[in-house]
């Protein structure tokens, strides 16, 4: 089973993202949403799904593409799936009955994305993926065009690991609040507000101000509940790149 590193943690909840251990950053950690509370809010994030299995998230930024994590655009995808999941401890079992699959025809990563790019990730963490038919039922959610202010609280959704009472699940998407701390060129540290990404989160959103702000990326503080910081790519500053690419696309 391949897991995408990502981890997201809400209190008294876990999600994360899955995807291939080949592409993974050796110097990250990954996990899933840790904390918060279950989401109904936010139909455009869904869970991306590797042949073979595995998982990652990712946002609907038109409604022909996803946004998500270079990372998590490494390996074929199976497709996009949307809906809220349900808990599973089986990391073996695709995503559940009642989500809708998206067929997938095009990926790409960041031209300067690469896997050895430590962690906070100096390349560009960034991944776009192309719809075979576009979604008309889901309102996309808008990028970022500049980076959030420190001390900031921003939503972190994602489908990745919730443990609860020593047990983990996964695919059942879940949100919570994290603090900004601070902005690199191409990355965002936060802090666990609520909440705080990990496995299975990957390329999920950092949402400020109603905005995909980051797409989650890495963390270097081993496993949750010690996991407290997280990284995301920074989406304004390779927002020049986005709407590009989906221009070409489209």
């Amino acid at each position: 089973m391949r897991l995408r590193s990502l981890l997201l943690v809400v209190v008294g909840t876990v999600v994360g993202c899955s995807g291939s251990a080949g592409s993974e950053d050796p110097a990250s950690s990954d996990d899933a949403i840790q904390g918060g509370t279950t989401d109904t809010k936010h139909p455009g994030v869904g869970l991306v799904w590797f042949q073979g299995g595995g998982f990652c998230s990712g946002t609907l930024i038109t409604p022909s593409v996803v946004l998500t994590a270079g990372h998590c655009v490494q390996d074929p995808i199976e497709g996009f799936f949307t809906g809220n999941g349900k808990a599973t401890a089986n990391l073996g079992t695709e995503p559940v009955a009642g989500m809708v699959k998206h067929a997938v025809d095009k990926m790409l990563a960041h031209p300067s994305y690469s896997s050895g790019g430590g962690c906070p990730n100096s390349t560009f963490d960034i991944g776009l993926i192309h719809l075979a038919q576009p979604i008309t039922t889901i309102k996309p959610t808008p990028i970022a065009t500049a980076a959030p202010a420190n001390g900031a609280s921003c939503e972190a959704v994602g489908f990745g690991t919730h443990t609860s009472k020593g047990v983990d699940t996964y695919e059942r998407k879940r949100h919570g609040t994290e603090t900004v701390q601070a902005t690199a060129s191409t990355s965002i540290q936060v802090k666990f507000g609520t909440a705080i990404a990990d496995h299975g989160d990957s390329g999920g959103p950092l949402l400020c101000g109603g905005v995909v702000s980051g797409a989650t990326s890495c963390h270097t503080d081993g496993n949750y509940p010690q996991h407290q910081v997280e990284y995301y790519a920074r989406i304004d500053a390779g927002a020049a790149w986005i709407n590009q690419t989906v221009q070409t696309w489209h």
